[in-house]
């Protein structure tokens, strides 16, 4: 028998959702073209839509040909699922290219979240997706008409995340030494 959050009653209906991690080649905006994570075909993943008190069942499989992952609901509390956070190397081990996994958890708390890969710079490049708790006892409900979520974030044009930010780090940082002569003119270190 799993926790489940004080005062939320789950509900006894399941919601499945499948994601295929692939790189594909996109145009971020009419520049040239360049690789991208997906799932799908889109650098945003879709837009899932649960009730507050359901189980949800995320299959994940990983197509990227290189890079590992794991799958974090940002904003989604795991009352008695940690092991699901998608953290990884603290919650789980790495989904390995090839590999897939099924995350199973309560959805809580009401409100707009997100989902995303957690290694490295992966959800920069992509792997990214609005996760949206309604709550059928929404007290605002009267406030609105209609509800039409998007999702802003950064893009590097060039070349992918992981290789502006090491572009970027190689730029100030060359080896350890300059870092350490750095650190003293900067004050930072003995």
């Amino acid at each position: 028998h799993r926790a489940t959050a004080v005062g939320v009653t789950r509900l006894n209906s399941t919601v499945e959702f499948e994601l295929h991690a692939a790189s594909n080649v996109v145009r971020p905006v009419l520049r040239a073209t360049r690789v991208a994570l997906t799932f799908g075909s889109s650098t945003t993943g879709p837009v899932h839509r649960v009730s507050v008190g359901e189980t949800v069942r995320v299959t994940i499989r990983n197509g990227l040909p290189n890079d590992a992952l794991a799958l974090h609901h940002h904003g989604v509390h795991m009352i008695g699922t940690p092991y699901y956070d998608g953290a990884a190397m603290i919650t789980q081990a790495p989904l390995p290219p090839g590999g897939s996994m099924t995350y199973e958890f309560l959805a809580w708390p009401a409100g707009t979240a997100w989902y995303h890969s957690h290694i490295g710079t992966n959800y920069a490049d992509g792997l990214k997706g609005l996760f949206i708790i309604e709550d059928e006892s929404d007290p605002y409900v009267d406030f609105y008409d209609s509800d039409a979520p998007f999702m802003i974030y950064d893009w590097v044009f060039d070349r992918t995340f992981g290789e502006e930010y090491a572009y970027d780090v190689s730029k100030h940082f060359t080896n350890d030494a300059d870092n350490l002569r750095k650190a003293r003119d900067a004050g930072l270190a003995a």
